[in-house]
């Protein structure tokens, strides 16, 4: 039985980064380990390591849930500014991983079960319906028998940019109410498809992985993916700030190679073949975490923030899979510590991931409108100059945003000064204040007494210089 690499000794990343204290010994912190040395954050390298333990578990590893069966399969995204997060470099340690560790077994057929089937980035609706359809794989094994084992509907899916994959493109038509069924696992379903038809599904187990930034993932993603109920199944994954910075990406001494964790992963994979179970323990805290989660779900289910937290209960049960699954120690029973494991990483997660979806599916207007209440409303006060500065990469220009805070100010969300004095409608003058008078229900509420107009606004502009520069 593999023992959990203990921290290398060779240590240069910060010991204050979020999610550090989350990671629980196992399998997921070895990955961690390893991808010390690249600039992807740990909270979105936790992730990815999770989401290679639920692609690799495939149907082999489910919960009993009457009258069917439940599995660990995940949809993750991870959200985040470009460039600066290195959001798919895990990734890219994940497919490697997934790509080989079938070989580590002995056993013809159990190496062939274990064959994942990848689609990477440049996947198309059409593409995965071609892959999803049941197969049967052959192999030669080393007594020169053939061996043939019978493959259900079954892709892992690496999307360096989801927009690309999700865009609201004309072919893309139904493509989330698709995924939103593949996400199910259904043992029988249907996939229509423009030139082959009908397609049957067959044992379906569908895992996504896709990186994107906040602004392409509110312009990829039709408002209907609320709807459907198919945001409510993802875990978004959300960085605002990068946490490295390597001019060159390291090795870590002392933390496992990829080698290494190819056959780790096939170790506890193999081990946890079949039905898992809660302890009673783990089972009598369920019980009542579920109940308090239904109630409060009943009395938010109308507020925005409530939409990712639909299928909370389903999350945390998958969550709570993997977590035992990746410990090295055989057993199949998931224990307390697995599942308040579980929950912290999701509570830890869904803290800010609402920030990532909150103008999704809105239109590009409503979106930056948002943006502008949102920067009045996290400044307090602003001045004209530094709000176009801020939303002016959205595309507002200068007359949309007098528009906006015309708009604002007309709801009483905003009160617009000019040299002390209070006015109805905005000027062009950049050193024009905008002061938040809203609370987050958009209710007038006066502002607190010892704040007076004052405002650093850098040096005003002459009456005869462009107000906007």
């Amino acid at each position: 039985m593999p023992q959990p690499f203990e921290e290398p000794l060779e240590h240069f990343w910060p010991d204050n980064e979020p999610f550090n204290d989350l990671i629980p010994r196992g399998w997921l912190s070895d990955f961690i380990y390893m991808t010390r040395g690249v600039e992807t954050p740990t909270k979105l390298s936790l992730w990815t390591a999770l989401w290679v333990i639920s692609t690799a578990l495939k149907r082999q590893t489910w919960l009993e849930w009457y009258p069917f069966s439940f599995f660990g399969n995940l949809f993750v995204f991870l959200v985040g500014p470009p460039r600066i997060l290195a959001k798919t470099t895990s990734a890219r340690f994940g497919d490697a991983i997934l790509s080989k560790f079938h070989l580590r077994y002995k056993d013809m057929e159990e190496r062939l079960l274990r064959e994942v089937t990848i689609l990477h980035s440049k996947a198309t609706p059409e593409g995965l319906s071609m892959v999803l359809r049941p197969t049967t794989r052959t192999g030669v094994g080393p007594d020169q028998r053939v061996y043939k084992v019978d493959v259900g509907s079954e892709v892992a899916l690496i999307l360096g940019e989801l927009s690309v994959f999700l865009g609201k493109q004309k072919y893309n038509t139904g493509l989330i109410d698709h995924l939103t069924n593949l996400y199910d696992c259904l043992e029988k379903d249907d996939d229509t498809t423009v030139s082959r038809g009908i397609m049957r599904l067959e044992n379906t187990y569908v895992t996504i992985i896709g990186a994107t930034t906040p602004s392409h993932l509110e312009s990829s993603i039709p408002e209907e993916a609320f709807g459907s109920g198919f945001m409510s199944r993802i875990n978004v994954v959300y960085q605002e700030h990068s946490t490295r910075e390597y001019p060159f990406p390291k090795k870590v001494l002392g933390a496992p190679t990829l080698e290494e964790m190819e056959k780790r992963l096939a170790y506890i994979v193999y081990k946890s073949k079949g039905q898992m179970s809660f302890s009673q323990e783990a089972k009598d805290y369920y019980e009542k975490w579920y109940y308090a989660f239904r109630r409060n779900l009943e009395r938010d289910i109308h507020h925005d923030k409530s939409k990712l937290k639909f299928r909370y209960d389903v999350h945390l049960l998958k969550l709570a899979m993997l977590v035992r699954v990746q410990r090295y120690d055989p057993g199949m029973t998931i224990e307390l510590t697995d599942l308040l494991t579980a929950e912290k990483i999701l509570d830890a997660t869904y803290s800010n991931s609402y920030e990532s979806i909150q103008n999704v599916g809105m239109t590009p207007y409503n979106s930056v409108l948002n943006r502008v209440k949102k920067l009045t409303a996290e400044k307090k006060k602003i001045t004209r100059r530094q709000l176009l500065l801020s939303v002016s990469p959205y595309g507002c220009t200068a007359d949309q945003l007098t528009k906006f805070t015309d708009q604002l100010s007309d709801s009483g969300i905003l009160e617009i000064r000019l040299d002390g004095k209070t006015k109805h409608t905005s000027s062009r003058a950049g050193r024009e204040v905008y002061v938040y008078k809203g609370d987050k229900d958009g209710r007038r509420k006066a502002p607190p007494k010892d704040q007076g107009d004052e405002i650093d606004i850098g040096t005003p502009p002459r009456d005869d210089e462009p107000a906007e520069d």
